[in-house]
Formats: C-alpha cells, sequence, structure tokens
C-alpha cells in the first residue's frame, strides 16, 4: 500500500536510510537479547527492501529464481567470506614479513643503501652493546658467514 502512495525512489531511499540506522543501533547494545532483536529489526528492513526491489524489476514468475539465486548468493557469500578474510590476512602477514628481507638487507654490513658515515654510527652502536664482532666493524662479513 506504501509503494502506491510513495514514489519508488523515495521508498528505497526511505529504506536505506532506516538500514543504516538500525545497522548503527546495533553498536548501541548492551547484551545478547538486544542485539538479537536489532537484528531482527534489520533482517526486516532488509527483507523489505530486497522484496520491493526485485519486484519492481522482475514479473510475477520470474520472482521465484530470481529470489533463489539471491539467497543462494548470500549463503555462498557468507560461507566464503571467512576463507576470503583468511586468505587475505594470510598474504598481509606473508608479505608484512617479508619486506625486511628487500628493504633492510641482511645485515648493517652488507646493507646497499647505508652511507659510509652510517654504517659506522650502526657498527659503533653495535659494538658498544657489545653485539658487533670484528669482522662487523670491519665490514668484511660475506654471505656464507651470514648465516
Amino acid at each position: 500500500m506504501l509503494t502506491a502512495r510513495v514514489r519508488p525512489s523515495l521508498y528505497l531511499c526511505g529504506l536505506a536510510v532506516a538500514w543504516g540506522i538500525v545497522a548503527a543501533i546495533m553498536a548501541l547494545t548492551n547484551n545478547w537479547k538486544q542485539l538479537a532483536g536489532v537484528i531482527f529489526v534489520l533482517g526486516f528492513v532488509e527483507s523489505v527492501f530486497i522484496a520491493f526491489y526485485l519486484s519492481s524489476w522482475y514479473r510475477r514468475y520470474e520472482l521465484a529464481s530470481r529470489f533463489a539465486v539471491y539467497y543462494t548468493a548470500v549463503a555462498v557469500a557468507g560461507g566464503l567470506s571467512g576463507l576470503l578474510a583468511g586468505i587475505i590476512e594470510g598474504l598481509r602477514l606473508i608479505l608484512s614479513r617479508l619486506h625486511p628481507l628487500v628493504l633492510h638487507g641482511r645485515l648493517s654490513s652488507n646493507t646497499r643503501w647505508l652511507t659510509p658515515e652510517e654504517y659506522l654510527v650502526a657498527a659503533q652502536s653495535f659494538a658498544y652493546d657489545g653485539l658487533g664482532n670484528a669482522q662487523c666493524a670491519s665490514g668484511h662479513i660475506t654471505e656464507k658467514e651470514e648465516f
């Protein structure tokens, strides 16, 4: 009945705003019962939006197959989102742990981007801490000696 009196653009914008308000209210919940109630209202607003949106584009006999595709896509997306998030997080972790190999070099004695003065400061600070050795201070460590 509401859709017959209100333009679809206003109805859809109103539903989108209502969805955003209900989604923001989820942050204000304090316990499980409140959260369940807000999620129920959110589902109601979302279902009305989807039902109206799809019914405005498809005929009655096409709606069943469109809803089936929509709900199947929702289920598949929910199932794959955790896997995809894990893959993305794993790749981010791997790349963040590999950047020192490229950026920092192997040791301060073999780092190409340090000037001789910066290298001297680094070698002196390691020697002061007792971490340096005679080879590091002189700058003559080969790649085989690093490992």
